[in-house]
């Protein structure tokens, strides 16, 4: 599913918690040594997730989000009062049917003329109210958007550590490790209808390959539980579909090579995302953003998160083209063009 770009991004925020949890720790806990036969340094090894961030127990998703919202709002230089439309795209909602966790941002926040729902699509929800927020400010549906999310993964974490506590089996290890990789964070974005075509976001390229839906999933078709992971299975699946998606938008559409990428963000799983990215897309390392080290997996904060932390560390300059490339169980893939044209508004 392609379509052309008609918004910018104005302005972005983060919620990042302050309690470190570091992967030893959690191997530790499960006696994975004794249990398991691996040592405490393996999950790190192989993920490259060093430590990741724990929300307090009180802290909802909403929380979260309505705190990164408040940041993107005041680097935007808007009001409350000027949102219209807010989409929370969170595999983690405050409650597990109703109402959307979109209205507890709005009244957290203070938007009391916007028109709030969610949106769900496992690690690629941002990617995707991105693009359906793209639409509404499209057909003037929408002035000023915001596009939340409040993740809190350490949730599966805590699931897979009860289970692993109980369990003695490697296999049983192997389908529940990926839960351990997950941190906690929120993030947003406010858009707006872009100056000019050349500029702002230029092109979305979406695409879902439901055959593969088994290979990541939580729980049961009954209630909530541990997440089960192919990490195997979903690692190869999901790089032939990123290829796709990838040459589909940057070298079809836009017409762009690698060497006119000046950033370039990728939902990050493990560490071994860099290495499939370079070696697959040609992208080069020194391109990538890094979370995955020390925040771990943000489910859909990932690809926010990151371009709010590179503009803050280095801010991003008006012309620079920026590529984010989302990814999420079911499976699917979602990537995102940019050129940067809002240089004063986020610092």
């Amino acid at each position: 599913m392609y379509s052309i770009g008609h918004s910018r991004i104005i302005g972005s925020g983060i919620y990042e918690p302050e309690q470190v949890v570091r992967s030893e720790e959690l191997m530790d806990e499960i006696q994975a040594n004794e249990k398991f036969g691996l040592p405490t340094a393996w999950l790190e090894r192989l993920t490259g997730v060093k430590e990741r961030r724990c929300a307090p127990d009180d802290i909802m998703p909403s929380d979260m989000a309505a705190s990164a919202a408040r940041t993107a709002m005041d680097l935007a230089h808007t009001t409350a009062k000027e949102i219209d439309g807010i989409i929370y795209c969170g595999v983690i909602r405050d409650y597990a049917l109703e109402p959307s966790t979109a209205h507890a941002v709005q009244s957290k926040i203070g938007a009391k003329r916007a028109f709030a729902f969610d949106i769900s699509n496992a690690c690629l929800g941002f990617v995707t109210a991105m693009q359906v927020m793209d639409s509404l400010i499209a057909t003037k549906q929408v002035t000023k958007g915001l596009v939340v999310t409040g993740e809190k993964g350490f949730t599966f974490t805590k699931r897979a550590l009860t289970e692993l506590r109980a369990a003695n089996d490697r296999a049983v290890f192997d389908d529940l490790f990926a839960g351990m990789t997950l941190g906690d964070a929120g993030a947003a974005v406010v858009m707006e209808k872009k100056k000019s075509v050349a500029s702002g976001i230029v092109g979305f390229n979406s695409l879902s390959q439901g055959e593969y839906a088994n290979l990541c999933y939580c729980g049961s078709t009954t209630e909530v539980g541990a997440l089960h992971t192919d990490m195997t299975s979903i690692v190869g699946v999901s790089t032939t579909l990123g290829k796709s998606v990838f040459r589909g938008l940057l070298n079809d559409k836009l017409k762009w090579e690698i060497t006119d990428i000046d950033r370039y963000i990728p939902h990050q799983v493990g560490k071994i995302t860099f290495k499939i990215h370079s070696e697959e897309l040609g992208v080069p390392l020194n391109k990538m953003s890094n979370s995955i080290t020390h925040y771990g997996n943000l489910i859909s904060a990932t690809l926010p998160f990151n371009l709010h932390r590179l503009q803050c560390a280095q801010p991003i300059e008006e012309g620079e083209k920026i590529f984010m490339a989302g990814a999420g169980s079911g499976i699917c893939a979602g990537h995102i063009g940019m050129i940067w044209d809002a240089p004063n508004t986020m610092h």
